[in-house]
C-alpha cells in the first residue's frame, strides 16, 4: 500500500496510547516503515519541540496532515 505521509512531513497526533501528553501536538515524520505481515504504512514521529521520537509506530488513522 502506498504511504500517506512522507519523510519531512508535518503531522498532528491524533492518537498515541504510549504517548497520550503527545495528542494535539505537531510533529514530523522521520520514517517511513512498512508492516511485514500487512504491508500497510507505519510512522516514526517526533514531536516539534522534542529532540527524541515518540515511542513506538504511528498508523496512518492516528495522524493528520498540516499544511505548512
Amino acid at each position: 500500500m502506498e504511504a500517506k505521509f512522507k519523510k519531512g512531513d508535518t503531522v498532528k497526533v491524533l492518537e498515541n496510547r504510549l504517548n497520550p501528553n503527545a495528542v494535539g501536538k505537531n510533529g514530523v515524520i522521520i520514517q517511513v516503515y512498512e508492516d511485514a505481515n500487512t504491508k500497510e504504512p507505519l510512522y516514526r514521529v517526533r514531536l516539534t519541540n522534542r529532540k527524541s521520537p515518540l515511542k513506538g509506530l504511528a498508523e496512518e488513522y492516528c495522524l493528520e496532515k498540516v499544511e505548512e
